[in-house]
């Protein structure tokens, strides 16, 4: 988002009263572009508010993630994710709003820098701790390689200055190590498959996409963490997705870009779903 937008989302969390009126309001927008069933979906599951957000039962072997849902860090992540997940019969794990990004003073909320995995943080370690189990969850109730959807937000601008596109990958390689990270055995975290799947198919879908920049590569975020751990939880096939806001994040759009991007996994051949 702009500098005057992500200013406006911070002064609106100062207290508890304007934070409950900022989701309320945003909830109204998002709701225009549900039909009655899944509004009364999204009523029953995604409230209340301010929670870490758990779903275990999805059938498909993707696990969605959004760290950043706190108004001001990835803003609208929170609500982008679920739809994701609710699209693809996903199990999910959704910082909807308990945690913030460490440095900012907020009226509620605790702070964790989740792009830190491995922080000592005690609410950063707490997260790391239900993602492990909703992996293995997910590997043992789908019987094929977890799919580990990371959901960020990336500002208008930084998509501009970094020529980000719509939407940025990361899976623990920049552009200059792209080839030997995507090899057998490289340093990638997720397939060449995968990669290229969802970049085509996000091309093909009319959004601009991209890998490999360097600020978004998720070396030392999730995707990368995950890596490190492979050993101990098994492979996961782990990809961070920066989205850009204006027509893509914002509440007027957030759904249709969930479906989007929910249409472009599903055709993936590392997408596992009984149905």
């Amino acid at each position: 988002m702009s500098r005057q937008q992500d200013t406006a989302t911070l002064e609106i969390t100062r207290s508890r009263e304007d934070l409950q009126g900022w989701i309320l309001s945003v909830r109204r927008n998002i709701e225009r572009e549900l039909t009655p069933e899944q509004r009364n979906l999204f009523r029953e599951e995604f409230y209340p508010e301010q929670q870490l957000k758990v779903f275990a039962q999805g059938a498909s072997n993707v696990l969605v993630v959004a760290p950043h849902g706190f108004p001001g860090d990835d803003d609208h992540t929170d609500y982008l994710a679920f739809f994701l997940a609710k699209e693809l019969n996903a199990c999910y794990l959704i910082n909807n709003k308990a945690f913030h990004k460490p440095g900012n003073q907020h009226a509620s909320g605790r702070p964790a820098n989740l792009n830190q995995p491995w922080s000592s943080n005690p609410h950063t370690r707490r997260f790391m701790e239900m993602l492990l189990d909703l992996i293995r969850t997910v590997a043992s109730r789908s019987k094929a390689t977890p799919l580990v959807l990371c959901i960020h937000g990336m500002s208008d601008a930084n998509a501009r200055r970094l020529c980000a596109g719509d939407f940025c990958l990361g899976a623990g390689y920049t552009s200059e190590e792209r080839e030997s990270a995507l090899a057998q055995g490289g340093a990638a975290t997720a397939s060449k498959e995968v990669i290229g799947g969802i970049l085509k198919g996000l091309g093909q879908k009319g959004f601009t996409a991209t890998d490999g920049v360097p600020q978004y590569c998720a070396k030392k975020a999730i995707p990368g963490y995950l890596k490190s751990l492979e050993n101990k939880i098994g492979p996961t096939q782990a990809v961070q997705v920066e989205v850009r806001y204006l027509g893509l994040r914002d509440p007027a759009n957030l759904v249709r870009t969930a479906r989007a991007l929910a249409a472009v996994i599903r055709e993936l051949e590392a997408f596992k779903s009984p149905e």
